[in-house]
């Protein structure tokens, strides 16, 4: 093999361990088929076949792990919540953050079982603006908040088993989430236990990640090469430890020689 062969293996060693490498780094949760309410489930109470359609059908669908954060969160993005499980502690707290966002400018589906948990998103968006009706979209209602828009309702609907039986309800989203025309859709995992800390890397751009792991591969295994090549080999002595009166014997020694030399 020649020296441009073997220089074109590293290379194809190395992109192949970058992207192996970039898969375990950004893998999502392993899926749970029975866990309800989540884009990862395909049981009949779980959400994965509208995620599913949506991502085939060509929408930037992604999934969130972090809590909902206003300050964090582009009002160019589309948040949709499938029945979250939300502290009552926080429950006001979280509300009140989504409210403020809505009527920032953001789009938001909001879909609980919880009647309780609906009215009280609704009086928490009346006591900080109007809340104005628009055309009715079954089974759920959509109202402009602000420079927003917010779906709310029940979450059955929007379920594997409901959408197996009737599609209706999907399509009556996808019509909206077609009008917002969002940058990234996300479902929000986050509140169905699904909980990952960003990092730095994490959140750079792939093309970034896989230069940034190609390069510090590449110097590994330039290392590697060369390091044979930093030098001559030293060659090592050892010393050989001297009796303390070896000189004096050789002296002897020399002396009788020499003496027996001039007889």
């Amino acid at each position: 093999m020649g020296k441009h062969s073997k220089f074109i293996m590293l290379w194809v060693g190395i992109f192949i361990a970058v992207l192996v490498l970039i898969f375990f780094i950004n893998s999502e949760p392993l899926n749970n088929d029975y866990r309800r309410y989540t884009s990862f489930s395909s049981g009949y109470f779980g959400g994965s076949l509208f995620f599913d359609t949506l991502e085939h059908m060509g929408y930037p669908v992604r999934r969130r792990y972090r809590a909902f954060d206003a300050n964090n969160s582009s009002t160019d993005d589309v948040f949709i919540f499938i029945s979250p499980r939300i502290d009552s502690a926080s429950l006001q707290t979280t509300l009140d953050s989504m409210a403020e966002w809505v009527y920032s400018g953001g789009q938001m589906i909001f879909l609980h079982p919880n009647v309780a948990t609906l009215s009280l998103f609704h009086e928490t968006m009346g006591a900080r603006g109007q809340l104005i009706p628009l055309p009715s979209m079954p089974p759920w209602s959509m109202y402009r908040f602000g420079s927003g828009e917010i779906i709310l309702g029940n979450s059955a609907p929007v379920l594997n088993r409901a959408l197996m039986i009737t599609t209706s309800p999907g399509w009556a989203l996808e019509t909206h989430l077609r009008h917002w025309d969002a940058n990234t859709i996300w479902f929000m995992e986050y509140y169905h236990g699904f909980q990952r800390q960003d990092t730095f890397f994490s959140t750079l751009p792939l093309i970034v990640q896989l230069i940034l792991i190609q390069l510090i591969l590449a110097t590994i295994a330039a290392i590697i090469h060369f390091s044979r090549r930093f030098g001559n080999p030293i060659p090592y002595y050892e010393e050989v430890e001297r009796d303390e009166n070896e000189h004096v014997r050789a002296l002897a020694r020399l002396y009788m020689k020499t003496k027996r030399s001039q007889k």
